[in-house]
C-alpha cells in the first residue's frame, strides 16, 4: 500500500535526521572532541538513559577506529 510505504518513508527520514542533528550536536563538545573518556562516559550515559531508540554510542578517531563506546563492555 502506498500510504503505508510513505508513513514508514517519513518515520525512516525522521529518525535519520534526529540522529543526524544528535551526531551534530554532539561534534561540538570538547570533551568528544577531545576523547575524554571519563566525560564521554557521562555525556553517552545520560544520552542512553533518555534515547529509547539509541543502543550503542561511540566516537571514533579520525581514522575511524573506535575509541570509546557506550554502553562499556563487550
Amino acid at each position: 500500500d502506498l500510504a503505508l510505504a510513505r508513513a514508514i518513508a517519513k518515520e525512516t527520514d525522521t529518525f535519520l535526521s534526529n540522529s543526524l542533528t544528535a551526531v551534530e550536536n554532539l561534534a561540538t563538545y570538547p570533551d568528544v572532541l577531545n576523547i575524554d573518556k571519563d566525560e564521554l562516559e557521562k555525556l553517552f550515559s545520560q544520552i542512553y538513559n533518555v534515547r529509547p531508540d539509541v543502543n550503542l554510542i561511540y566516537r571514533l578517531d579520525e581514522n575511524g577506529t573506535m575509541v570509546y563506546h557506550y554502553p562499556e563492555g563487550p
